[in-house]
């Protein structure tokens, strides 16, 4: 059998220990279907005369006896191991399709005992096996399948091959099952799960199955925090013979975390765990001294020691034990560890907790973390004033990083009146001191002149000082000073060569201006195969500019073979966002039925769109009725125009405050509209269901509105159905669906929905984590004007 640890969670390694669990009772006359543990008694009543009768057995070509033998040289018993003759009697035995000799056959083939290594034969014998249902060799399989890429199975598959295996009662699957729910691989990280999984298996006496329970216990990740069950878990998992125990036994006596402290035990159970070639007790015996008591400055050390090494899940429960006798600084790091997920379940709530101990000590580093979070709103009710005075607090005490977030909170007037003036302040405090973002925001303001005279040359130096940082946001608009000679002489190299920077790391700008050069050789030769890489990455990250630019493109064939359809797609994409250009584009192509179906109604709604004679959908009803230009919008929709009906919905909507009649009349003339399938219609109705305007609440009825309307592709109602999936609101929660659509309309430049998707990548809800896409995304929407992601972008960078 193969045996499973935490420490080994991405690839699971065989032990000869765990080896000696699989001695089948077959020797008995059990069957196979119970062959999947030690019998220790039967072990222990082997007899020279029992021996004997296997040999007589085996060489008449009993294949019961023949496996015994092979289990007997394999485990050391009676005359010592040798591999080889194992390998032999199971040989012999598994050519007569005894499963469990087959079974083991692999094993031997797997891991190189007694025979050359040789992976295709281990497969081979597993699922001869597997054929006739053998526990072991199923399980054997799949973590070939899992480790080493055979089978060409997705991650899905492989996970319910062990789904399967747990739920018929393997230990060793419902242990592997619990993994594979802690790691997300092949299914949604899903502590809950894990320990559920744990538990089964270690109802079974399971050694790694306590062992997993109970750190989940000591840690509180998908149970309550428990350390008087995690002491027993690891107590019960040593005596299973599950050595990693040893060493959290001894950390437990020494802390006195769910136990009695007691030096002593502490010795011994280190000393068991140095005896097992542990490195964790050998170091820790070499800088701990037994025979005193923990004092939080050991705790904490001890913490980051288990930092530096990666070892997170360890630095949060030492943190933890100095955090809670008040060390300032491991309140600070385990707020930290808390507020990001990393080697504990994600928890803003405790996070928030340990930032407000730490920050009563005087930990400026705490007071912007607190800043931050009620900035979001996550984790403590958002509140911008208590930001602000969080946020003060750290600068005045010379935290820089606090500045750009004050210096935003004052720009756009959040906890108070706007004060130009201070911000551009707040920027050059956090610039001076060497944060890139304080550069950039710097930069912006001299260059813009936002509380303070504008100074190109000025604002190129702070540009340059963040893009030497590496800042996508300064590399880009340094290299657009440069392309048009601003604050200082022009220079198109260099210029392409900071667009080619910013582009590499994800700015769709820098992205839109490399395609844009390419395609027309401006400053470099004409590529319009790379023109066409470049607009089509842009355009993926929602910019509207490449998208429009895209779709022609598409039109034209330039860089890439004429396809109208698709040249229709992206032009609707950047219609919607706004962009003239692209409206008249695609009132011309639905006029003519080139890439779609023709539509005169639409047409002339894009033409008018993008011709700028689209009337203000704001405009006010009068006192005493609807004015003109919503009796003429009565009438077109009263024909048959859902673009008129979606209108007229949307006239009664924003100005029906004054009775539920507006509402209820919004969403009859929605209705009509999204009948005729007009999807913003769709998407409008749905919003009225799901915050009851104008009908009681229907989550539900929300859902399938806003599913038909992302379907063809409206941003708003894929975000909205992004969070309905996240939320379990009119569905079943589904953290993938969730990231699916918010990936959709943030593609299509919806800045919310780009922060949602940065959230995602940042926590691995319903993606495996990523900080590098989710710092992608937060520069995208913090790019966009969302305020919210240059919050999220300063808790990511400088957490």
């Amino acid at each position: 059998m193969k045996s499973n640890s935490r420490s080994q969670k991405k690839e699971v390694s065989w032990s000869k220990s765990s080896e000696t669990r699989f001695l089948v009772r077959a020797c008995t006359g059990s069957s196979e279907g119970q062959s999947r543990s030690m019998d220790s008694r039967l072990m222990g009543a082997l007899t020279p005369r029992r021996v004997r009768s296997w040999y007589r057995q085996a060489k008449q070509g009993n294949p019961v006896a023949q496996f015994n033998l092979g289990v007997m040289r394999t485990t050391g018993y009676g005359e010592g191991t040798d591999y080889r003759e194992a390998f032999r009697w199971f040989r012999k035995s598994a050519a007569q399709d005894y499963a469990p000799a087959q079974t083991y056959l692999g094993i031997l083939y797997e891991q190189g005992f007694g025979v050359s290594r040789d992976q295709e034969k281990a497969l081979h014998w597993y699922r001869r096996a597997a054929q006739k249902n053998h526990l072991e060799a199923r399980f054997n399989l799949a973590l070939m399948y899992l480790n080493k890429g055979c089978g060409n199975l997705s991650q899905r598959n492989i996970f319910e091959l062990f789904q399967e295996l747990a739920e018929e009662g393997l230990a060793d699957a419902q242990n592997q099952l619990g993994l594979l729910y802690e790691t997300g691989q092949g299914t949604e990280i899903n502590m809950e799960q894990a320990a559920h999984w744990y538990g089964e298996a270690a109802e079974q006496q399971h050694a790694e199955g306590l062992y997993n329970l109970a750190e989940l216990y000591e840690t509180g990740s998908g149970v309550t925090r428990n350390a008087e069950e995690a002491a027993r878990l690891y107590h019960l998992s040593c005596e299973a013979g599950c050595e990693l125990a040893e060493f959290k036994l001894g950390t437990l006596y020494y802390s006195g975390e769910g136990v009695a402290q007691d030096p002593q035990k502490a010795l011994y159970w280190m000393c068991e765990a140095v005896s097992q070639e542990d490195s964790r007790a050998r170091e820790f015996l070499e800088f701990i001294d037994l025979a005193q008591s923990p004092k939080p400055e050991d705790l904490f050390a001890r913490g980051q020691a288990m930092f530096d090494q990666q070892e997170f899940s360890q630095a949060v429960l030492w943190w933890r034990r100095a955090a809670m006798l008040g060390h300032p600084e491991a309140q600070l790091q385990l707020g930290r560890l808390l507020e990001q997920g990393i080697g504990t379940s994600l928890d803003l709530e405790e996070a928030v907790h340990w930032f407000e101990e730490a920050s009563r000590q005087g930990i400026n580093d705490a007071d912007f973390h607190l800043g931050v979070l009620t900035f979001l709103g996550v984790g403590i009710p958002q509140n911008f004033e208590g930001a602000r005075d969080h946020l003060e607090r750290a600068v005045n005490c010379g935290y820089s990083h606090a500045g750009v977030l004050l210096g935003i909170i004052q720009e756009n007037g959040l906890a108070g009146p706007v004060s130009l003036e201070n911000a551009f302040s707040r920027y050059r405090f956090a610039a001076e001191a060497g944060d890139p973002f304080g550069q950039y925001h710097l930069g912006r303001a001299l260059y813009h002149g936002i509380g303070t005279t504008p100074d190109f040359g000025a604002a190129r130096y702070w540009y340059e000082q963040a893009a030497e940082q590496n800042n996508s946001l300064g590399q880009y608009n340094l290299g657009r000073m440069l392309k048009n000679g601003q604050g200082g002489s022009g220079d198109n190299g260099k210029a392409i060569a900071l667009f080619h920077e910013a582009a590499e790391q994800g700015h769709d700008y820098g992205q839109f201006q490399l395609g844009e050069i390419y395609r027309i050789g401006k400053g470099s030769t004409r590529d319009r195969v790379q023109g066409f890489f470049w607009m089509k990455r842009a355009a993926l990250q929602g910019n509207p500019h490449a998208q429009c630019m895209l779709g022609e493109m598409y039109l034209e064939g330039d860089g890439c073979h004429p396809n109208a359809r698709e040249a229709a797609r992206w032009l609707r994409k950047a219609a919607v966002q706004g962009m003239k250009r692209a409206q008249s584009r695609l009132g011309t192509l639905l006029f003519s039925g080139r890439g779609m179906d023709k539509d005169f109604d639409e047409a002339a709604y894009w033409f008018r769109r993008g011709t700028g004679s689209e009337t203000n959908s704001s405009e006010n009803f009068s006192g005493n009725g609807l004015n003109v230009d919503v009796e003429w919008l009565a009438k077109v929709a009263a024909n048959g125009s859902r673009k008129a009906q979606t209108q007229l919905g949307l006239r009664y909507e924003k100005n029906g405050v004054k009775g539920e009649a507006h509402y209820s009349r919004a969403m009859e003339w929605y209705r009509r509209a999204s009948e005729a399938g007009c999807d913003e219609a769709m998407y409008r109705l749905g919003r009225l269901y799901y915050l009851g305007l104008g009908s009681r609440k229907d989550t539900n009825t929300a859902f399938q509105l806003f599913s038909q309307a992302a379907e063809r592709g409206l941003a708003d109602a894929q975000f909205s159905l992004a969070r309905l999936y996240l939320e379990g609101a009119g569905t079943e929660a589904d953290p993938r669906q969730a990231f699916t659509w918010f990936q959709q309309a943030a593609e299509q430049g919806h800045p919310e929905a780009q922060h949602r998707l940065g959230f995602l990548y940042r926590t691995g809800r319903g993606i495996a984590p990523n900080p590098k896409l989710s710092q992608r995304w937060f520069y995208r929407a913090a790019d966009r004007g969302f305020l919210p992601a240059w919050a999220s972008l300063n808790q990511t960078i400088f957490t």
